[in-house]
């Protein structure tokens, strides 16, 4: 089964950008992180268990919301 979800991001005002960024280059799969921003950077940390991790351990708060997508396999 697949879902389909967005996930809404709260970053508390004492993160910046630049840690984010951080993080989400350490859970990217490709070695070209040059350029990446902060959207991208949150994908590819919330593909990663550690970056997920990461996140939390700075305060950054999540919600999912269902877009109401659902596949059966």
């Amino acid at each position: 089964m697949g879902v389909s979800l967005s996930i809404e991001v709260t970053v508390p005002s004492h993160v910046t950008a630049n840690e984010l960024v951080a993080i989400g280059e350490q859970c990217c799969t490709h070695e070209d992180v040059e350029g990446m921003g902060v959207g991208e950077a949150l994908s590819w940390a919330f593909s990663d268990a550690g970056g997920v991790t990461m996140l939390s351990t700075l305060g950054v708060t999540w919600n999912a919301i269902n877009t109401g997508r659902i596949t059966e396999l």
